[in-house]
């Protein structure tokens, strides 16, 4: 599942945190950046290993690059 976009700040620490519950298999969380061109400027990925079988925070935290588009 993906969000939509966000209006960001280019220099801006930028945290997400989602709670999720895994019966089988891995989860992940990603902080994702894009240029004005559409490219992946800056990402940073976190998660849990294996079904978690509770509900389970996870937090990614990144600086939006200077770069960085809306």
């Amino acid at each position: 599942m993906e969000s939509d976009l966000i209006e960001i700040k280019p220099g801006m620490l930028y945290r997400v945190s989602v709670y999720g519950f895994s019966i089988k298999g891995d989860m992940q969380l990603y902080l994702q950046f894009y240029d004005s061109t559409g490219t992946r400027i800056g990402v940073k990925f976190g998660g849990v290993s294996g079904p978690s079988k509770n509900w389970t925070l996870m937090t990614q935290e990144l600086i939006a690059p200077e770069n960085a588009e809306d």
